[in-house]
């Protein structure tokens, strides 16, 4: 559906994606897309909405979804708590 959400984390519509993808039609794979529209740089990182904003690059290309390939993946590729990272977390102080 055109006013379906493709993005819940900043509520772009599928028809607001196909617009600005139809806008650069040089658009053909995920990677060019979230340039473009931010489309997985929200706080789901794209596993929400990569694997729909992938298919939809391909149809509206005519091309295979595998050609249009996956988000590149950033550090940290999921949230960590920051005690995780600092070294101070112990067993014992999971208490959240």
């Amino acid at each position: 559906s055109h006013d379906a959400l493709l993005w819940l984390c900043e509520s772009i519509s599928c028809g607001e994606f196909r617009q600005r993808r139809e806008a650069h039609p040089h658009i053909a794979s995920a990677d060019a897309a979230k340039l473009l529209t931010r489309v997985g740089m929200g706080i789901c990182q794209g596993r929400l909405c990569g694997d729909n904003a992938a298919r939809m690059i391909a149809d509206l290309r005519g091309i295979d979804r595998a050609d249009v390939g996956l988000f590149q993946a950033q550090i940290p590729v999921k949230p960590v708590r920051l005690d995780l990272l600092s070294g101070s977390f112990s067993p014992a102080d999971d208490s959240g």
